[in-house]
This record gives structure tokens, sequence and C-alpha cells, in this order.
């Protein structure tokens, strides 16, 4: 028992440090600036689009369409042009 108190206490320290350098390179991306709220969000919005379409050209459109329901949950919905897109790629 002592064995796993000892490793779950190391990857807790891990962590920690991982948290520290994740957040010191954001801040060298960012030139010191914080993102914000708004910022995040877009670029979420952004990214599961790209993983989608990168899930699409790999035939993986399950994956892809599970992307596009990320965005519809953190957006609200979809834009007209990636309704289509989806409609599409549940007919393949």
């Amino acid at each position: 028992m002592a064995g796993l108190a000892q490793e779950l206490a190391a990857a807790r320290r891990e962590v920690a440090l991982l948290k520290r350098e994740n957040a010191a390179l954001r801040s060298r991306l960012m030139g010191g600036r914080a993102m914000s709220d708004a910022g995040r969000h877009d670029r979420a919005v952004v990214q599961s689009f790209g993983f989608a379409q990168e899930a699409a050209a790999n035939g993986d459109f399950f994956n892809a369409i599970e992307w596009l329901r990320v965005v519809e949950v953190v957006d609200g919905g979809l834009p007209a042009e990636w309704e289509r897109t989806r409609e599409y790629w549940v007919d393949r």
C-alpha cells in the first residue's frame, strides 16, 4: 500500500509540474498575454472543425460527425455549410 501511495504522490507532483510548464509555454506563445474566454472558445470551435475535417479526410466519418457534435454543444449549433457537410458525411 505504501508503494501505491508513493506512486500517487509522484504522479501528483508530475501533474503539477506539467501544469506549470504548460502555463509558462502558453504565456511565451501568447507574448505574455492571457487568452480571453472568448478566444479560447473560438479556438476550440476552429480546432474541432479541423479535427472533423481531418477525420473525414481519413474516411472516419463517425468521428468527423462526433467532432461536429462537440461544436454543437460548445457553440449552440452549426453554421448552415457545416450542416450540409454533416448530411454528406452521414450518407457515407
